[in-house]
């Protein structure tokens, strides 16, 4: 196994977890690192990409190597990391340092909130009484009904809450009462008020 996985609980629901990578892998990674460096930097007598392992180190120093997968590799030994302690994180996890000789990674993970039940099972509500009032009931099934209902055409006078077509002819008189295409008008001329007793009439 290539991780080495510690635990410790911390407060408001969080685990610290540290995971120290196996030197083997750490060794695979230095060397990839070291291969991909050699192909982009020009180093005395070596063409890009031949300088050996040894003369990489040497030539950029082993925290280079590092710096080249310690972000990516953290990333891939934490998924494997929670996979295998069977942990389910509730957010993302910080990390909190890295030492590279062990390779080490400190991270700490929030878990989910932790709900405890009371005696809910003994609590009782008492269901209020309701009476109902008849009349309530029938004014609103009324008024579902009318708002559902369809008009229907009727051979009577209109009556008020009718629905009424009409046609409207509008006639202009001056001031001798005669008819006239000039007129001027505010705002005063247009206000109809039915009449109180007659709404189905114009007042007057």
């Amino acid at each position: 196994m290539s991780l080495k996985i510690s635990t410790e609980p911390k407060e408001s629901r969080q685990l610290g977890m540290t995971i120290e990578v196996d030197q083997s892998r750490v060794d695979q990674e230095l060397k990839k690192a070291a291969r991909k460096l050699a192909g982009q930097l020009r180093i005395p007598g070596f063409r890009k990409g031949k300088a050996p392992y040894h003369v990489v180190v040497r030539h950029v120093g082993v925290g280079a190597l590092f710096e080249e997968f310690v972000d990516d590799l953290g990333q891939e030994v934490y998924r494997e990391a929670i996979e295998q302690e069977s942990i389910d994180p509730f957010a993302v996890a910080s990390l909190d340092n890295i030492e590279m000789e062990p390779l080490r990674y400190s991270l700490t993970i929030p878990l989910a909130p932790e709900v405890k039940l009371g005696d809910y099972r003994s609590v009782r509500v008492d269901e209020p009484e309701i009476e109902v009032d008849e009349e309530v009931v029938q004014a609103r099934i009324d008024e579902v009904l009318e708002r559902q209902a369809d008009y229907q055409t009727v051979e009577r006078a209109g009556e008020y809450g009718d629905l009424i077509t009409i046609d409207v002819r509008a006639v202009v008189l001056d001031d001798e009462g005669n008819e006239t295409d000039t007129i001027v008008l505010d705002e005063t001329d247009w206000d109809v008020t039915p009449d109180e007793e007659n709404p189905m009439e114009p007042a007057g």
